[in-house]
């Protein structure tokens, strides 16, 4: 599979999923100096291989905000400062959500959190989606070797060595949360 085919085939399963509504989320892989990422506006239920976009990381600097997700500088600074870092998966699941409404880490809450992420889970404060806030936010706590982080109010950033294991890290996260809610309920 072409990683284009690649990108359609966990966008279909992330919308299965109902890690998303509408055309929110993103999803990119890298390629060597490019990136190949969601069009703006683009359904992932609905992504066809024409609906990922391949340009060259200067490219999508200049250029995202007339074609590309409005997630696309976060990406670019995680790919920046991450070198073993090949995808990276944005979705807003309600378990990860409702978490970030009462804690500011998730913390090692299951042996396959532990086996899967590496590392603790922090939350990230609201800033405006594709804002520089929330870029340098994400590319701090990549740079510090974060495997996932958690935005308020807004959803779950996974980065991996490829689609795969990012998406296990997306999994991992919203089953986490799930466990952490079932186990906190009043």
């Amino acid at each position: 599979m072409t990683n284009k085919e690649l990108l359609v085939k966990y966008s279909k399963i992330l919308a299965k999923e109902e890690f998303v509504i509408g055309s929110g989320g993103n999803i990119s892989v890298r390629e060597k100096n490019s990136i190949i990422i969601k069009k703006s506006n683009v359904y992932l239920s609905k992504a066809k291989v024409n609906d990922y976009e391949k340009v060259s990381f200067k490219e999508a600097e200049k250029f995202y905000k007339y074609k590309l997700s409005i997630e696309t500088p976060f990406h670019l600074a995680c790919y920046k400062v991450r070198q073993d870092i090949n995808a990276i998966i944005h979705v807003h699941p309600i378990n990860v959500i409702a978490f970030a409404n009462k804690e500011k880490v998730l913390k090692n809450i299951s042996y396959e959190f532990n086996y899967i992420l590496k590392k603790e889970v922090p939350v990230i404060d609201f800033f405006e989606p594709g804002s520089e806030k929330l870029k340098y936010n994400v590319s701090q706590k990549a740079e510090k070797g974060y495997n996932g982080m958690i935005l308020k109010k807004h959803g779950l950033i996974c980065l991996g060595k490829d689609l795969e294991q990012t998406y296990l890290r997306v999994l991992a996260v919203n089953r986490a949360c799930e466990i952490f809610l079932l186990s906190n309920k009043d």
